[in-house]
């Protein structure tokens, strides 16, 4: 508390010490809007003139909700569509930002971290998690679709990983082997809202990558997080540079939609859900382009957005938003 930088309603910049920044989450509920967004502007602008690098965690009972749903609900319901895209735009810059961001970010998420919150550790340098973690893209199950970049980096990561295997593979098949099968997971995860039970899970279900953290004893994920920050910067970190993302193509999605199917056939989800998954086929597949075609992570982003503001005006996600306020839980109309 004598620490503090700089503070604003959604959160507050900490000096952590060893001069390493602190951002501290704490919008009502653990939810993520302008606020962070702005926040997020705040502390890129401070880490680069004085920091080696930043934290960011919380101090609440979870990490983060995810997005704030009677500020989306309220924009939806009144039709004010130019704030809604100002609202996803927003966000997905700030995390964009610090994706790509001069010094390294350390993201250090625990209990609950869904929706907005996995996207937050998504977009960072690396993610220091406590065991107990629970990640999820959790939009379907509210009508809408990963649109803070979450979809974009799940494709992302899929190619990432063919092109990695790529090297061990050559020369050992006739065909370059086809990347939806590593999208499939991707899109399954998504579709089907699935929440790891654990840190450990979340790391196979590609919430986490090989090289994030799990911290088995959550009072020390703190320090545990501004000694990476440490470490990173003493290696000398280099920011990444903006991907291409290689897309499968109208021949993916095909494949995906008929997975969606099959899921309704089996009464996994609903008619309304088989809708949403076209959805989230048509921008994790890169829309219409030519598979194999290399885009950059902005056209997803766009694909996202877009597909997230026209669920909006749906009377059925507007429904499942209004049931998650009032029961607390999804519902699968």
């Amino acid at each position: 508390t004598t620490k503090v930088v700089k503070s604003a309603p959604g959160a507050t910049l900490i000096d952590l010490g060893d001069g390493v920044l602190g951002m501290e989450m704490h919008a009502p509920k653990q939810t993520v809007g302008d606020d962070y967004s702005q926040m997020v502007q705040v502390a890129a602008e401070e880490v680069r003139r004085n920091w080696r690098g930043l934290v960011v965690s919380a101090s609440a009972q979870n990490f983060c909700v995810g997005a704030n749903l009677v500020t989306i609900l309220g924009a939806a319901q009144t039709q004010d569509w130019d704030a809604l895209d100002r609202t996803v735009r927003a966000f997905q810059e700030a995390n964009m930002l610090f994706k790509y961001l001069e010094r390294p970010v350390v993201v250090a998420p625990y209990g609950v971290a869904v929706g907005g919150g996995t996207e937050i550790a998504m977009h960072s340098a690396r993610v220091v998690a406590a065991a107990e973690t629970y990640m999820g893209l959790v939009e379907m199950g509210l009508g809408l679709i990963p649109a803070g970049g979450g979809t974009k980096e799940m494709a992302l990561r899929s190619a990432g990983v063919l092109r990695a295997i790529m090297p061990a593979m050559s020369g050992q098949l006739p065909n370059k082997p086809d990347l939806i099968s590593y999208v499939e997971p991707a899109f399954e995860a998504i579709a089907t809202a699935r929440v790891s039970t654990s840190a450990a899970e979340a790391r196979d279900l590609g919430y986490l990558r090989p090289t994030d953290q799990i911290v088995m004893n959550a009072d020390q994920l703190l320090y545990e997080a501004k000694q990476t920050v440490l470490a990173i910067d003493r290696e000398g970190y280099i920011a990444p540079q903006p991907s291409q993302v290689q897309i499968t193509g109208p021949d993916g999605r095909a494949v995906l939609e008929l997975i969606a199917f099959t899921l309704k056939n089996s009464g996994y989800v609903s008619d309304y859900d088989v809708y949403l998954a076209g959805k989230l086929a048509y921008i994790i597949t890169g829309g219409n382009l030519p598979g194999g075609t290399p885009v950059p992570e902005q056209y997803l982003l766009d694909l996202e957005r877009e597909a997230f503001l026209g669920l909006c005006g749906q009377p059925k996600t507007q429904g499942r938003m209004m049931h998650m306020l009032q029961k607390g839980k999804p519902l699968r109309n």
